[in-house]
């Protein structure tokens, strides 16, 4: 959700505004009051708005409007699943840097750790992904640069957990992925 927060007092916050020489009129109060009314109607409206066609809050109807913006078909999913499809959807609108397929790892997939290795790839339009969250190489697809595959990697484990290394010590890594 937005990080706007809604003004819930207009009145404390204008009448404090009121020059001093007018603070007991009547009427210049009742004015104000009369407009500090209507614009707190105006705002709850457009939150209520905002907050019907939030991705993480919407349903039913105001999904499938999100979907028509997005042009994602619904396709008899279920909210649950649709708003995850919106997700992934809206991702392919931004830039492709690391940075950004990392902060969709994050926002989308719940990932709390996410690592975007290139040098791995044998390739131009190839990158390597190692990450905490549950994701498909199909959902990777979904965010990566058109052209681009972009595959899942982890590093070889023992029985106790612990990492695998070679003779340099440095970690084992395998793609978990299929190139095509």
């Amino acid at each position: 959700m937005s990080s706007i927060e809604q003004i819930s007092d207009y009145d404390r916050i204008t009448l404090n505004l009121i020059l001093d020489q007018y603070k007991d009129s009547p009427r210049l109060q009742g004015i104000v009051r009369a407009a500090n009314a209507q614009a707190e109607n105006l705002e709850q409206a457009l939150f209520e708005l905002r907050d019907s066609y939030w991705i993480d809050s919407a349903e039913g109807t105001q999904l499938d409007t999100i979907g028509r913006i997005l042009r994602e078909e619904r396709q008899g999913r279920a909210d649950a699943e649709y708003r995850q499809a919106l997700r992934a959807k809206g991702a392919q609108t931004f830039s492709a840097e690391p940075e950004a397929i990392i902060s969709i790892l994050k926002a989308l997939f719940g990932a709390t750790y996410a690592e975007y290795s290139p040098e791995w790839s044998h390739t131009p339009a190839q990158y390597h992904v190692r990450t905490d969250a549950t994701i498909t190489e199909e959902q990777l697809q979904t965010i990566s640069p058109a052209g681009v595959l972009g595959l899942l990697y982890g590093y070889l484990i023992d029985d106790s957990g612990d990492a695998l290394v070679d003779s340099q010590g440095n970690n084992i890594g395998v793609v978990t992925g299929t190139e095509s």
